[in-house]
């Protein structure tokens, strides 16, 4: 499962680099969307799956503020290293 959305995180980005046609960056927005909604509770699986019962739900909470955390400020940071 996690191969398949490597697989679609890749050619989302990679479709929009070289798309001319508008239908082909709606087809990319998809890809990545799909991989990135997906992505987050497969890898939230993978991440707290060695955590103990108890300690289960404060690992997803903190896997999940990460995750979203990235998402915010991610492209920003991207942004500013691009000037």
């Amino acid at each position: 499962m996690v191969t398949v959305l490597v697989v679609l995180a890749v050619l989302g980005p990679a479709s929009a680099v070289f798309a001319t046609a508008s239908l082909v960056l709606l087809a990319a927005q998809a890809l990545a969307s799909i991989a990135a909604a997906s992505g987050q509770g497969v890898l939230a699986v993978h991440a707290t799956s060695d955590v103990a019962d108890d300690q289960r739900p404060a690992a997803i909470g903190l896997f999940n503020l990460s995750y979203l955390v990235g998402a915010a400020f991610g492209p920003a940071i991207v942004s500013l290293l691009t000037l």
